[in-house]
């Protein structure tokens, strides 16, 4: 399941850095779908493996705690990144709309 997992991590990557290169709109030739929604499907795809790999090891569902806690990261970095020019002042780099409450296992 770990290699399942590292996998899905790398495919979401790839599927991010295809959108940073040819927008999240672009269709890809021979697809139906756009980069954004290729995304998602590999977002659930991982999801999904790390779901299954908790389960199966005994992982503690704590993910809200750590999403939470990533989120207020992020805002922290992104704000500094405004400061110093590398994201648009005008951004939205308030992510308190995004948090979410624990769930049971």
């Amino acid at each position: 399941m770990l290699t399942c997992l590292a996998e899905e991590c790398v495919e979401v990557a790839q599927r991010a850095m295809k959108a940073l290169r040819f927008g999240l709109s672009e269709v890809q030739t021979g697809q139906d779908k756009t980069n954004i929604e290729r995304i998602e499907e590999e977002f659930i795809d991982l999801l999904t493996v790390m779901a299954v790999f908790q389960k199966e090891n005994s992982v503690p569902q704590n993910l809200a705690f750590g999403f939470n806690k990533k989120l207020e990261k992020l805002q922290k970095y992104m704000e500094y990144a405004k400061s110093v020019g590398t994201v648009d002042k005008d951004s939205d780099t308030n992510f308190s709309q995004y948090k979410i409450k624990p769930w049971d296992s």
